[in-house]
């Protein structure tokens, strides 16, 4: 999975989530695909209660300032221009599809499971 530069792949996990994500729930995102056998190249060490990964958050800052992601109201999502790059990576690789898919397979599984809790 690592044919392609952390950041890159980060950007493509960000970009699934239509309405942006919240740091915490990207790096709970990101752990579980590692768990799956996705390696995004993130270690992760508890802080606390939450868990953390500065080369993740190393990477989602190079993705702001590149002008990649925005954040707003507590949300990272991707700009037009992130759509674009990800257009041209999903039309030449296999592997980003298969990590897009993956994802949402993730998300999927999240929503229903907080469908049932808050019930």
């Amino acid at each position: 999975m690592r044919h392609l530069p952390s950041p890159l792949l980060l950007l493509i996990v960000i970009s699934r989530f239509k309405n942006g994500v919240e740091v915490q729930e990207l790096i709970e995102v990101v752990e579980e695909l590692q768990r799956r056998g996705f390696n995004l190249g993130y270690t992760f060490v508890p802080l606390i209660k939450l868990r953390m990964s500065r080369e993740l958050m190393l990477d989602l800052n190079l993705l702001k300032v590149l002008g990649l992601v925005v954040e707003m109201n507590g949300r990272i999502s991707v700009t037009e221009k992130a759509l674009s790059l990800i257009s041209k990576l999903n039309s030449r690789s296999t592997m980003v599809k298969g990590l897009i898919s993956a994802v949402d397979t993730l998300i999927m599984q999240r929503k229903r499971c907080e469908s049932l809790f808050s019930s």
